[in-house]
Order: C-alpha cells, then structure tokens, then sequence
C-alpha cells in the first residue's frame, strides 16, 4: 500500500470517528488527531449533554441508581452504568455521578474494608477493584477511598495479581480481578494524586507471564500501574479464560470474537441499556479467547 493511498485510508476513518458520539469524538482528537487541550476539553463536556453519556445520566432513578441495584441487575446496574460512564469521559464533577459515588461507597463498604453487595462483612475484590475506579475518576473526596486501597494492597498475592477467588482456595492471581485492581488502583494514582505503596513494580512482574491482547499506554497514562500493559477493551467485558506462560515461551496466539456474558454473539450496548452499533458498523463487545500452547496453564477470569 503505497503512501497516498494509506493517507486517505486513514483520513477516511479519522472522518468516520470523529462523525461519532461525544464520547468517542473527544477521545479521537486528544489521541489520533492530536487536537489542542481546550478543543478536547469542550468536546469532552458534551458527554455529559449529547449523545450515549446523556442518554444513561437520563436514565438514573428517582433514588440515584441505575436498574434499581447498585450491582444488579449485572451489565445495567449503577455499578457498570457507572464504569461506562467512566470510560466514555463524563467530566469527573458531573453531579449525578458523585450522587451514585455516594451510594457505591455508602452501601458497598465492608468491614475488611473493601467493597461488595449483597454479602455483609466479606468483600470481593473485582467489585472492590472496579468501585474504587469509579470513586477515583469521579474525585470522590473521602477518606474511606484510601481504606479501600489498603485493603487491596493487603489481598495482592505472592505472584503479584489478584484473585477474587482467594478466599476460596485460589493460588495464583486471576487476570481479570488483577486489571480491574490495577485499573482502580492508576485511577487512585492520577485523580488522588497519592502513590500506592509495594503493589507497582510486582503487578507489573507479573503482567508479563501473560499472552493477552495488550497494547502499549501511551505517555498520557504516566502511572506505573499502566506499565507495560494496557487491556484492549473495556471493563464490562469478563472473558472466559487466558493463558499464562513463563515469560520466555512465545505467546499464544488470540482470536478474537464478540461475547455476551452467556457466551453468544451479540452487538455492543451501552451498559445493556440501548444499542451502540448502527448503520451496520461492526459490534466492539470483544473477549479474548485462546487455545493453551504446551506447557501453560489456563487461569479463569472473575466475576
């Protein structure tokens, strides 16, 4: 492909993006297009009026929640319209999002001092994970959000991840609790502006014992829990199992297909809430899904 060629390729779905929702348009112009700050910055606002982002703050309840639960139904619960909401860019003092951080961590917090719902007393550490994401993102000004990262420093395993399976006889580290830990854990680092202590450098060690589809952080994710590896994806999406190697094995292969929870095809939507795919465009819900090579052991996910 000749460069001329390759250019109107690029212009063409540099076009086709930014003809997109708020939330993928600001997202464009700060990394492929390279806009300037007060140009992404205004565009980034709009979630919160235009678009997916204004339909999903249009359907919170009369009680602050989504679906009626804080984590179910699952996919379209305040947790997950939440984590959505995140993703998409909704400025960080949106009020109805402090609202719903409100009644996360009111009604989430367990005396060991992580978060769950429906279990008193015992926390779950994917849930903790993805929670504390969301109180980071949205600034949710408390001191109970530092409690929680100490508690999930505390469940970080020998091999350096996370396991929401631990209590439960777990012995290494599942992928998805880690990344939804990590994720939490970057978002405390940049929004709280508050170093984590120990949990860096042995996360990172143990992200590289894995073939999955990463891609690198760009140097707008300046936090170590984002080195070396970034998840393709979003948060919302549990896979049904990766495969970890010693680091010197070659990687393993991943094909990639779109999943629902149950496993069957199905085009993306926003929290479950309304459809995202139109005029045809192909669905993003995507899961990893890979044949173990010899030698390598399968790791469930969580959740």
């Amino acid at each position: 492909m000749n460069s001329s060629v390759a250019s109107k390729l690029t212009d063409e779905v540099l076009a086709w993006l930014l003809a997109g929702d708020p939330a993928i348009r600001w997202q464009v112009l700060r990394d492929l297009v390279g806009a300037p700050p007060r140009m992404v910055e205004n565009e980034q606002q709009k979630v919160a009026h235009e678009g997916w982002g204004a339909r999903l703050l249009d359907m919170q309840d009369s009680e602050g929640t989504w679906a009626g639960g804080l984590y179910s139904p699952k996919w379209m619960s305040t947790t997950y319209t939440m984590l959505l909401l995140r993703d998409f860019g909704l400025p960080p003092l949106n009020l109805q999002a402090r609202r719903a951080c409100r009644l996360l961590l009111d009604q989430g917090l367990q005396r060991d001092g992580g978060i769950n719902y429906g279990w008193r007393g015992r926390s779950e550490t994917c849930v903790t994970g993805m929670v504390l994401s969301i109180l980071a993102y949205f600034q949710y000004d408390d001191e109970r959000v530092d409690t929680i990262v100490d508690h999930l420093v505390d469940q970080q395993m020998p091999d350096g991840g996370w396991n929401c399976r631990r209590p439960y006889g777990a012995t290494h580290a599942s992928v998805h609790t880690t990344i939804s830990v990590l994720e939490g854990l970057r978002m405390y680092e940049l929004h709280r502006r508050r170093k984590v202590r120990n949990a860096a450098a042995a996360s990172s060690s143990w992200c590289t014992g894995f073939s999955v589809l990463i891609v690198p952080v760009t140097s707008s994710s300046p936090s170590l829990f984002a080195s070396p590896f970034r998840r393709a994806g979003t948060t919302t999406s549990c896979a049904r199992s990766i495969i970890s190697r010693p680091p010197t094995q070659p990687a393993t292969s991943v094909s990639l297909k779109p999943l629902t929870s149950s496993g069957e095809t199905n085009r993306r939507t926003a929290a479950g809430h309304f459809n995202t795919s139109t005029r045809g465009r192909p669905s993003s819900n995507w899961n990893a899904s890979a044949r173990p090579a010899a030698g390598t052991r399968s790791a469930r996910f969580g959740c």
